[in-house]
């Protein structure tokens, strides 16, 4: 079965959004607590990218 490529496009695209964001986050805010909060969204958001980039077509 194929997946669709636009799909995986997508989903690559908010991803690689997401962990901009999440990046420009941890620089601009100065609050620690918030700061862990976005370091650990940013892990799972590229440890899913990971798994997004290994899923067989």
């Amino acid at each position: 079965m194929r997946k669709n490529t636009t799909q995986d496009a997508i989903l690559f695209l908010v991803h690689i959004i997401g962990m901009l964001v999440f990046l420009i986050m941890c620089f601009v805010n100065q609050d620690p607590i918030f700061d862990k909060l976005f370091i650990s969204l940013l892990i799972i958001l590229a440890l899913n990218l990971l798994k997004l980039m290994q899923t067989p077509y």
